[in-house]
């Protein structure tokens, strides 16, 4: 989910890179609503990134990462007493 929202962000930054290369060749100005927009990108990847780390989401991690060591530590019970 968090790389598809930064690909649409993406996607939003492509009428501003047209922009900057006007800027760059000297043939247009740097239009202020491309300023604006770089700041509402920049604030939703803020959002997203802090998403990531709300302690909800730790928690639900690590409760993955404890039930797929259990699993794995019970495979490895279950072969080795075949032995």
């Amino acid at each position: 989910v968090f790389l598809g929202k930064c690909y649409l962000l993406g996607e939003e930054l492509k009428p501003l890179l047209v922009n900057m290369k006007g800027v760059v060749d000297q043939k247009e100005f740097f239009q202020r609503d491309n300023y604006l927009m770089l700041a509402s990108i920049r604030r939703s990847l803020v959002h997203h990134v802090e998403d990531l780390h709300k302690p909800r989401k730790r928690i639900l991690q690590e409760a993955l990462k404890a039930h797929t060591i259990s699993i794995q530590n019970a495979a490895v019970v279950g072969v080795g007493g075949g032995r």
